[in-house]
C-alpha cells in the first residue's frame, strides 16, 4: 500500500541555527556565567598587563639573556610600571564601559612605544622620549619615506593584540564597575575615574618623579646617554621618569632683584661694543655631513676638499652638537637665538615648545637693524613646526622646496648644489638694495635614509674597508659620494660670492651625524663594522657628536684661526665678534663668559681647551647657573633682561 502522508517541509536555516547554535553564539553564552566572565576579566587583565609594560623591551632586546638579565635587575621598576599601566587599564575601561575596547587601546600604546622605540633607536641611536609626542605627525611623515621592515615581535604583537581584543568582545564588566542604576550607577563610575586618576597621579608624583625613592629602588640616572638609562631600567620605567623635564623648572633664585643684578654685567658687554659693522651674512646648515673617520676607510677623492681650502681663509673647527641621528631644529635654534638646548632630556624640540612672537635671536634682532631676513629650506615645510617658527624667530620671508626655483634632485631630496644655487639666486635679488641681508639656508640631500643607485657607477667614490661587510658596500660609496657633492656646493657658494660688490659673511656647520643606513635594513653600518663593542657614551662622546664648522669672509681672508670644539649656540657669537659684525649684547656676554667652560651640549660641560666631560667643576656648575638664568628670563620667564640683552 502506497504511503500517502506528504513528505516533511525541509527545515529553514534559521530552524537548523536554533538546533544547533553557531560557534559565536555558544562562545558568547560562555560569557553568560558571571564567574567565568569575571575570571577572564581579571585573568586578562592582569596578564596582559604585564606584556604591555615590557613590550618595548622585547622589541628592542628579545626574549634571550639581555632582556631577562634586565628584567631581573629590575624587578621592583617593573612593579611600579606594572601598576601604572594598570591604573591606565582601568581608567580606559571605566571611560569607554566596553572591555575589549580598553584592551585594544592599552595595548595600541604599549604598541605604539615598542614600534617607535625600535625604530628611533634604530636611525637615531635614541630611545623614545616624552617631548616626541609633540612630534607625532612628523614621525608618522618620517617613517613613510623610510620603508621600514617589522620585526617579527612587531608583527606578532599586533597580531595577537588585536586578536585578543576580539576574543574579549563579549567580556562584561564585573559588579565592581557596574553597579547600580541610573543616577546611582553615574556617581559610582565617575567616583570611580577620579579614584584611578588620584592614583596615576600619585604615582608619578610619589614615585616616578620622587628622585630619591627610585634610586633607593635601583633606578640608575647617573648617565650622560638617555639611551643608557633606558638600557639600564628598561623602557616605561625611565619613560614615565623623564615626562617630568617635559616643564621647565623655574630657577630657585629667579627674580627681579636676581636679573637686576645680572643687568649690570651686560651692559658692560654692550659697552664694548663699538663700531661694529652691518655685512651680509649668509649660514647654511648641511644636514647630515661629518667627517667619515669612524667607519676606518680610504677614499679615493678627498671629501673636504673644498672645506679645507676655504678654511685656510677664514675660521674652522668642529661643532659639538647635542644630537645623533635626527633633531635638526634644535641645532637650527641654538645658532638662531644663541640659546641652549642642553638639559632637553624628555627630548623636547625647542620650535615646538619655547617659540613666541618676536623671539629673541639673531634674526628678530636684524630685522630691528633693517636687515632683509630668508629663510630656505630644502624640503616642505611640514618638519619641526619650521612653519611657524621661522615666522617668530622674525624671518621676512621663508622658502621651501616647492618654492626653488629649477631644483635638482639627488635621489628623493634636492641636491646641495641646488640649495646653494637658489641661496645664491636669493642673495643676488636681495642684494638689489642698500639693506644688508641675513639668509638662513638647511639643506637636505643627505637625510637618512641612505639611498643606493642615485649616482651612476661611474661618479661614485671609490671606498675601501678590508673589514667591510654587505652593509658597507652597499651604502658607504653613495654617502662619500654625497658627502664630495655638500663639499662642491660649499665650495661653490664661497666662490660664487668672493667678488661681489658687498662684504659677505659665509658661516658653514654641520648639524649632526646619522647611522649609515638603508629605508629596509635591520642594523646600521657602523653595527657592522663592530664599532659599538667598544664605544662607551660618556669616554667617547665626541666621536658620534662633532662635525665641521666654517666661518668665511670675502673681506677678511687674513684672519684665519679657530674656534676650538663648540657647542652650536656658541658659532655665531664666536664669528661675528671676530669680525666686528653687528650682534646682540647677548652673544658678547656668552663669548666673554668662557674662562671657565665654552658652553654645554647634550648635557656634556665643553671645557675650554675642547674636550668634554659629564661632572662639572663647582665653577662651570656656576657659570651653567647664570646662563640658565638668563635663558629662562627670556624663554619662560618675565623677560626682565630683554631690552638689555637685545
Amino acid at each position: 500500500m502506497l504511503d500517502t502522508k506528504r513528505p516533511a517541509k525541509p527545515e529553514s536555516l534559521s530552524e537548523l541555527s536554533k538546533k544547533k547554535p553557531s560557534f559565536l553564539h555558544r562562545y558568547k553564552q560562555l560569557f553568560a556565567s558571571r564567574k567565568y566572565n569575571d575570571a577572564v576579566f581579571y585573568l586578562s587583565c592582569f596578564l596582559m598587563t604585564a606584556l604591555f609594560v615590557v613590550a618595548p623591551d622585547i622589541a628592542r632586546f628579545g626574549f634571550g639573556a639581555a632582556f631577562w638579565q634586565r628584567v631581573a635587575d629590575n624587578l621592583l621598576l617593573l612593579l611600579y610600571s606594572y601598576i601604572t599601566f594598570l591604573l591606565l587599564f582601568l581608567l580606559l575601561t571605566l571611560l569607554v564601559r566596553k572591555y575589549a575596547i580598553a584592551h585594544f587601546l592599552t595595548g595600541f600604546i604599549s604598541y605604539a612605544a615598542a614600534y617607535s622605540n625600535y625604530f628611533k633607536v634604530l636611525y637615531r641611536g635614541q630611545p623614545v622620549l616624552p617631548g616626541d609626542i609633540l612630534q607625532l605627525v612628523d614621525g608618522i611623515g618620517t617613517a613613510e619615506t623610510l620603508r621600514l621592515k617589522l620585526s617579527f615581535f612587531l608583527i606578532f604583537y599586533a597580531v595577537f593584540g588585536v586578536l585578543v581584543s576580539a576574543l574579549l568582545w563579549f567580556v562584561k564588566l564585573p559588579p565592581l564597575f557596574s553597579s547600580g542604576k541610573g543616577l546611582k550607577k553615574l556617581a559610582v563610575n565617575l567616583a570611580s575615574i577620579v579614584l584611578v586618576v588620584v592614583l596615576l597621579v600619585m604615582s608619578f608624583g610619589l614615585v616616578f618623579f620622587n628622585r630619591p625613592f627610585m634610586e633607593q629602588s635601583g633606578f640608575e640616572g647617573n648617565s650622560q646617554n638617555v639611551l643608557d638609562i633606558y638600557d639600564a631600567n628598561l623602557f616605561f620605567p625611565a619613560y614615565f621618569v623623564m615626562t617630568q623635564y617635559v616643564v621647565p623648572t623655574k630657577p630657585a633664585d629667579y627674580s627681579a632683584a636676581t636679573m637686576a643684578d645680572m643687568a649690570q654685567q651686560i651692559a658692560d658687554a654692550r659697552a664694548a661694543q663699538a663700531d661694529m659693522r652691518d655685512v651680509d651674512v649668509i649660514v647654511l646648515v648641511v644636514e647630515t655631513w661629518y667627517d667619515l673617520d669612524n667607519y676606518n676607510a680610504t677614499f679615493s677623492d678627498d671629501l673636504l676638499e673644498n672645506y679645507h681650502r676655504l678654511a685656510a681663509e677664514g675660521y674652522s673647527g668642529n661643532i659639538v652638537s647635542p644630537l645623533y641621528g635626527g633633531g635638526t631644529a634644535n641645532v637650527e635654534y641654538e645658532v638662531l637665538t644663541g640659546l641652549s638646548t642642553s638639559g632637553a632630556t624628555a627630548g623636547i624640540i625647542s620650535f615646538y615648545t619655547d617659540l613666541y612672537p618676536d623671539f629673541p635671536g639673531i634674526v628678530n634682532y636684524y630685522d630691528s637693524w633693517n636687515y632683509q631676513t630668508y629663510s630656505i629650506h630644502a624640503y616642505t615645510d611640514a618638519l619641526y613646526n619650521r612653519v611657524n617658527a621661522y615666522p617668530m624667530l622674525g624671518f621676512q620671508t621663508s622658502l621651501f622646496q616647492d618654492d626653488f626655483e629649477n631644483p635638482v634632485y639627488a635621489g628623493s631630496h634636492i641636491s646641495d648644489p641646488s640649495t646653494v644655487q637658489q641661496i645664491l639666486t636669493t642673495y643676488r635679488r636681495a642684494g638689489v638694495t642698500d639693506s644688508p641681508v641675513f639668509i638662513h639656508a638647511l639643506t637636505m640631500q643627505n637625510h637618512v635614509p641612505c639611498e643606493r643607485d642615485i649616482y651612476p657607477q661611474s661618479e661614485l667614490v671609490d671606498v675601501r674597508n678590508p673589514s667591510a661587510g654587505p652593509l658597507f658596500q652597499s651604502y658607504v660609496p653613495t654617502v662619500a659620494t654625497a658627502f664630495r657633492d655638500t663639499d662642491r656646493a660649499i665650495g661653490m657658494l664661497c666662490d660664487g660670492l668672493r667678488d661681489v660688490d658687498r662684504d659677505v659673511m659665509v658661516v658653514v656647520l654641520g648639524d649632526h651625524q646619522s647611522p649609515i643606513i638603508g629605508g629596509e635594513a635591520e642594523n646600521e653600518v657602523l653595527t657592522e663594522l663592530g664599532f659599538y663593542n667598544q664605544y662607551d657614551a660618556t669616554r667617547d662622546f665626541l666621536q658620534l657628536h662633532t662635525t665641521p664648522y666654517l666661518v668665511w669672509t670675502n673681506f677678511a681672508q687674513e684672519q684665519t684661526g679657530t674656534f676650538g670644539n663648540i657647542p652650536p649656540n656658541m658659532l655665531l657669537p664666536n664669528a661675528l665678534a671676530t669680525y666686528n659684525v653687528r650682534r646682540p649684547a647677548y652673544f658678547d656676554y656668552l663669548r666673554g663668559n668662557t674662562t671657565a667652560m665654552i658652553g654645554t651640549t647634550s648635557d656634556y660641560v665643553v671645557n675650554p681647551d675642547g674636550s668634554v666631560s659629564f661632572a662639572p667643576t663647582a665653577e662651570q656648575q656656576a657659570q651653567m647657573h647664570l646662563r640658565g638664568l638668563l635663558q629662562y628670563d627670556l624663554v619662560h620667564g618675565k623677560r626682565y633682561l630683554l631690552d638689555t640683552l637685545y
